[in-house]
């Protein structure tokens, strides 16, 4: 089994109709494989979030064809990777947006 994970959640714990919800600590055990999961998760969240916040190439090329709009996107994943190696393996001060000045 993987390792517990915890979350607060807002709970009813007095019955009573007038009293106020209480912030309730819960733990759950998940399988290791739903661990390795969730690890990863952010990662991908957080790679989704470089490509409209940052390159935002789909707002700036504009298409009504569904076929553009994909072949898009992958370049924005091409491009986004390019980036997230290129910081994971150097130690450049040039920041997301002034990479891909640079890379054009």
């Amino acid at each position: 089994d993987g390792q517990p994970y915890s979350r607060t959640r807002w709970r009813q714990v007095n019955e009573s109709s007038i009293a106020q919800p209480e912030k309730v600590e819960f733990s759950v055990q998940q399988p290791e494989p739903a661990e390795i999961y969730y690890d990863v998760c952010g990662k991908i969240d957080q790679h989704n979030r470089h490509r409209p916040d940052t390159l935002g190439i789909e707002k700036k090329l504009v298409t009504h064809r569904w076929d553009h709009r994909e072949n898009l996107s992958i370049f924005a994943m091409i491009v986004v990777d390019s980036w997230l190696v290129w910081s994971q393996c150097t130690s450049g001060e040039l920041s997301q947006k002034e990479f891909y000045y640079e890379l054009a």
